[in-house]
């Protein structure tokens, strides 16, 4: 089926389909994603719908107290006030082949983050990358953020979703 690397699953050849097939119902029908896996789809901070797609940029160049250029490497995903997940589960495709750094931050209310992943990742073209975050006991986050970037990932594109579990 899938091979897994510390919490990261990536498909391969064998098991792609019906990976393949599971996250496109988590991605494309996201009613029947909620019955089939009792997950939740969460929304971007400052977005619409379930699914971000982006094409990592150049990093910020300070110059004064304003910035030349922003980046886009953060990509943050609001939970719901009163929802209450046991893990969350991110799922990046990548749209060309090649390392990229990914990251997961489960965010909490005091100012903490915990990191869920940090690696970098050999990925493959439409090959969904599924990476897992479990939240601290008896505290809920309020955000999930993805980091997806570094200077060798400029011009990569992906798309990304995450989901509240119980």
């Amino acid at each position: 089926m899938g091979r897994l690397v510390r919490k990261l699953a990536i498909a391969c050849a064998s098991g792609s389909v019906a990976l393949s097939a599971s996250m496109g119902l988590f991605v494309g029908s996201p009613v029947l994603a909620q019955k089939k896996n009792n997950c939740t789809l969460l929304q971007p901070v400052g977005g619409q719908g379930t699914l971000v797609r982006k094409t990592v940029t150049a990093p910020s160049i300070p110059i004064g107290i304003a910035r030349l250029f922003n980046n886009n490497w953060n990509t943050d995903f609001a939970i719901p006030s009163r929802a209450s997940f046991n893990r969350f589960k991110a799922t990046l495709t990548p749209l060309s082949s090649g390392n990229l750094t990914v990251r997961m931050f489960l965010k909490y209310s005091d100012g903490s983050a915990d990191e869920s992943f940090n690696e970098v990742v050999p990925a493959q073209e439409n090959q969904p990358i599924v990476l897992e975050g479990i939240p601290r006991a008896n505290s809920d986050p309020f955000q999930v953020n993805i980091f997806v970037g570094d200077l060798n990932s400029i011009g990569r594109s992906y798309t990304v979703t995450v989901a509240g579990c119980p």
